[in-house]
């Protein structure tokens, strides 16, 4: 019997060795609000799975939320108090630990603990870019110099953000080193209306690079009694919320 504790306990630890599972900490700022914050996401173990990963009561506006996760997991947060509504997704990984305060439905990232947060900035930085120019097109009278000229950037801008960006960090040596990142990069060329020969072989590399890393190869989504309970159970919330 102790030898078989003992192969189950060896079992767990290469497990999560494999896997990069670890626990991630979220805290929540949000003035005196009173509420709930939930957090969702998706695995990828033997297929996409849904699974409901944590939530908090938020009390005089503050939450914490903690919960493991894998290199693969994309999670997405849902707050909700007595005074505003947002769902979010977010840019975590294992072992990561960041503060968000929120401010008229307004989320900022107050400390930051993430181990790619760098590599993050670097890829927010330009998308915040593109975000600029469209907000500046905006406020330009349609036709006008200023107008032609800042679509013009934005047909620039777009062209090195669908062709050159992923391929910016999927060369380079840390970006590359993040699943989550990696796999931006490819969703973006998907975008972009890549061959599936070229998404493959994207797919197929870095399966490899990154051997813990399970999502390169999932295929179709996996149904478990857990994940139905943890589907059920979002939408019932959801639902609830809608009802306010």
């Amino acid at each position: 019997m102790k030898r078989v504790k003992f192969l189950l306990v060896i079992l767990t630890i290469l497990s999560c060795i494999t896997t990069n599972t670890q626990q991630t900490h979220i805290r929540i700022i949000c003035g005196d609000e009173m509420g709930m914050a939930y957090v969702q996401g998706y695995e990828y173990d033997g297929g996409c799975e849904f699974v409901f990963k944590d939530s908090c009561r938020i009390e005089h506006g503050r939450g914490e939320l903690n919960f493991s996760m894998d290199d693969d997991t994309d999670v997405t947060m849902l707050l909700v108090t007595d005074k505003q509504k947002t769902m979010h997704g977010l840019t975590i990984g294992p072992g990561d630990s960041i503060v968000l305060n929120y401010t008229d439905s307004n989320m900022t990232i107050v400390e930051d603990k993430r181990k790619f947060r760098e590599e993050y900035a670097r890829v927010q930085a330009v998308r915040g870019k593109y975000h600029d120019l469209q907000e500046r097109l905006n406020n330009e009278r349609y036709g006008s110099r200023r107008y032609k000229k800042i679509e013009d950037s934005i047909k620039l801008f777009e062209t090195y953000y669908y062709n050159e960006l992923p391929y910016d960090i999927l060369n380079d040596p840390k970006l590359s080193q993040s699943v989550y990142l990696v796999q931006k990069a490819i969703a973006i060329r998907s975008v972009a209306g890549a061959s599936l020969r070229e998404l493959d072989s994207l797919r197929t590399t870095f399966a490899e690079r990154l051997p813990h890393a399970k999502s390169f190869t999932v295929r179709g989504d996996k149904y478990t009694e857990r994940s139905e309970r943890d589907r059920n159970r979002f939408e019932q919330i959801l639902n609830n919320i809608d009802r306010l």
